[in-house]
């Protein structure tokens, strides 16, 4: 890579996965693996300015652009899906789900009011997310 900060950035990235690479060994060697939901998620897209890369999204972190805060997510386990195969859910959630849909799966209750809502069951059964919206902007200087 001969851009020196994506290259840093890069390292970075793998130096991550090696490192969850280990804790993931540690957690299968002590048995934990079989009764564990792993998930990880960010909350925006990435800054160009220290190596992130949005391609083919427009846009970047502190944009509205779909490059700026469409992320990724990886949710893994090996018995709490029905369907064991990869896949990729193209649902709409937002990163204020995660607390429902925690909730859920653990059998908890989630509060009434709160603005998350449970994606479990799209998440688990691969099924469409119950989502339909979400705020995207709030323009503070316009008061809108």
């Amino acid at each position: 890579i001969l851009n020196v900060t994506r290259r840093t950035y890069c390292g970075m990235a793998a130096a991550m996965d090696e490192a969850i690479g280990r804790i993931v060994d540690k957690l299968e060697e002590r048995g934990f693996m079989d009764n564990l939901l792993l998930v990880f998620t960010a909350d925006n897209g990435g800054g160009p300015e220290v190596g992130g890369n949005n391609w083919p999204l427009r846009g970047a972190k502190n944009t509205l652009w779909e490059g700026g805060n469409r992320a990724a997510s990886f949710v893994y386990s090996k018995n709490l899906f029905k369907k064991n195969t990869p896949r990729v859910h193209q649902g709409m959630m937002h990163a204020v789900d995660w607390f429902p849909t925690l909730m859920t799966l653990t059998g908890g209750d989630t509060p009434e009011g709160i603005d998350g809502v449970s994606q479990w069951a799209s998440i688990r059964d691969d099924l469409d997310s119950p989502r339909t919206e979400f705020v995207y902007n709030i323009d503070q200087l316009d008061s809108n």
